[in-house]
């Protein structure tokens, strides 16, 4: 079930995903990773840090970004390999630093965390504990957020 308090971009989004099979999610997936094979390594890359449930639901959620920002009308360019690690390098430092995102981005940020909770049949409230997911999430998005072509800024 969608939790009543996501913005109604996300509840389309989740919907969106919940419509498909196992096998268009991958198809989706393999798609993406062609599209940005950087942050799919990324995400590759972690599979021994997670579960795999876990790590499965974690590498759904550019998806649901990708989709995000489809629907809002922005394009995502390929990230860049110096972009990607400038965003790992920025967000470990404000995690260190304990800074707050923007407001918007907090958002999107809470409302991931819960659909990785939903794709990872975790029980609510097992988030708060589970930096090492909020910290790629973040990651993401600042990639994501930082390949919006500039024109549609």
């Amino acid at each position: 079930m969608i939790p009543s308090d996501f913005s109604p971009l996300m509840v389309e989004v989740q919907q969106w995903m919940l419509q498909m099979s196992e096998q268009q999610r991958m198809q989706k997936l393999m798609e993406w990773s062609e599209e940005q094979p950087h942050l799919f390594g990324f995400l590759v890359n972690l599979a021994d840090d997670f579960p795999s449930r876990e790590h499965q639901a974690l590498s759904l959620l550019p998806l649901v970004v990708q989709e995000s920002f489809r629907r809002m009308g922005m394009s995502v360019d390929t990230v860049a390999p110096d972009l990607l690690q400038k965003c790992i390098e920025e967000q470990v430092e404000n995690a260190e630093k304990k800074e707050q995102t923007e407001e918007e981005s907090a958002r999107m940020l809470h409302e991931l965390q819960r659909i990785w909770e939903f794709f990872s049949d975790l029980e609510a409230g097992q988030m708060d504990d589970r930096e090492d997911v909020a910290l790629i999430l973040r990651i993401l998005l600042s990639a994501f957020e930082r390949s919006v072509p500039e024109q549609l800024q």
